[in-house]
């Protein structure tokens, strides 16, 4: 039997009430914000290591979930 990408969509969204590139996200998220509040990496590099290629659109998606910038988050700033 084989799956499609679609079918395996579907099911995610039945399960989980969010997308595949939402769960995605979420995990890249956490782990940005674990990697800020626990290390010494640069936005930047941080950025990389979670798998955007364009810092700005870390920055904007990062912001967009947790409220605050990431160097605010790295200083407590809560929003």
């Amino acid at each position: 039997m084989q799956i499609t990408i679609q079918y395996l969509s579907k099911i995610i969204k039945e399960y989980t009430g969010k997308t595949f590139s939402e769960i995605v996200q979420k995990i890249k998220m956490d782990k940005a914000s674990a990697l800020l509040l626990n290390t010494n990496f640069t936005v930047t590099d941080i950025s990389y290591m979670v798998g955007y290629d364009n810092k700005e659109h870390f920055i904007r998606t990062f912001k967009k979930n947790f409220g605050v910038s990431p160097t605010q988050h790295r200083k407590g700033i809560k929003n």
